[in-house]
């Protein structure tokens, strides 16, 4: 039986997913926000999310994209846009996603490095987010399924590699 990755923890508030390819933020009444992780770098600054997929295509050497999966202090220089680096673009992000929501629960994915994971944290708790839980999806995926008895079988499949847990 096929499902998709858990998007919730039991008994916490808010949670936010970090994917390769987008964010998601779900409230303890199960709603969902996503925001994919593109961003359009102009010269008034940074537009992310669906805003920048919808200007992408007007000027493609301007979008950035993947930078959770190459999270690290290295500058972005594009073309005529001010110089970032990929963590303040996270960070940016996140601050405009989030906004108030508080996550209290981060789900992660198993691939995500040790030093990519270091980074999050730190951009997260600068960003005033205080979470009570750090989740693997695929502990998670796992955890919840095994409640009936199943054998968990979790395949992330992302753009540069794939981890797959049993």
């Amino acid at each position: 039986m096929a499902t998709h990755a858990p998007t919730t923890v039991p008994g916490l508030g808010p949670v936010l997913q970090f994917g390769e390819a987008e964010l998601r933020l779900t409230d303890v009444a199960g709603g969902m926000q996503r925001s994919p992780l593109v961003a359009v770098l102009a010269a008034g600054g940074p537009v992310f999310g669906d805003a920048a997929l919808g200007t992408a295509q007007r000027d493609p050497r301007q979008v950035a994209e993947g930078y959770l999966r190459t999270l690290g202090t290295e500058a972005i220089g594009l073309q005529g846009a001010p110089l970032l680096i990929r963590s303040d673009l996270l960070s940016r992000h996140l601050r405009a996603f989030v906004a108030d929501a508080a996550p209290s629960a981060f789900i992660v994915s198993p691939a995500l490095p040790d030093e990519t994971l270091g980074l999050l944290l730190g951009i997260a708790l600068r960003a005033g987010m205080r979470p009570a839980a750090l989740v693997d999806a695929a502990v998670l995926a796992a955890s919840l399924a095994s409640r009936g008895g199943e054998h968990v079988l979790h395949v992330e499949a992302g753009l540069q590699e794939g981890t797959l847990t049993h």
